[in-house]
């Protein structure tokens, strides 16, 4: 099945490579090239990655796939959830190298983490449930960045995800 989810790649992760990992055709917006529409109302404004990379991500509905550990934590308490209609659709955190990024995202898109469980796409379950995943561990977690994402809202999300 083609996925047809939006990722934001930021200034850490080479596009070209990115691209060569994943499916022909799925949609990576470039964050060094794209600026949000929506200005960031949440703490912290002066920080770049909540103010430009999270936001892009979050007024996309789109998971952003970046090297930098610390973006799982900011996504924790990057704030406004829910609002204007918009949800971060996850964080996934790659190791640094070409030959070790490209490896972790094979093994996410054949389902191989874990942490993710079985049964469902890992991509699929990262944006639906809003998870932070860190493939930069020996033994991958995931977390979940939004506790608002119960009832309708996933169910919303699912029914979305299988349109496409």
């Amino acid at each position: 099945m083609a996925n047809r989810l939006a990722y934001v790649c930021d200034k850490h992760i080479d596009l070209e490579s990115l691209l060569d990992a994943l499916p022909s055709g799925t949609p990576v917006i470039d964050s060094s090239t794209t600026r949000p529409k929506l200005k960031y109302c949440g703490i912290d404004p002066a920080d770049e990655d909540r103010n430009h990379v999270l936001q892009l991500a979050f007024e996309r509905d789109a998971t952003l796939i970046t090297s930098d550990r610390r973006m799982i934590e900011k996504s924790l308490n990057f704030g406004p959830c829910g609002s204007h209609g918009h949800r971060l659709g996850g964080v996934i955190v790659l190791p640094v190298g070409k030959t070790r990024r490209f490896t972790a995202l094979v093994k996410l898109w054949d389902g191989a983490i874990p942490a993710l469980g079985v049964g469902r796409p890992a991509f699929q379950r990262i944006w639906e449930d809003d998870l932070g995943v860190d493939l930069t561990l020996k033994l991958p977690t995931a977390v979940e960045l939004c506790d608002c994402l119960w009832g309708e809202e996933r169910e919303r999300r699912r029914r979305r995800y299988k349109r496409k």
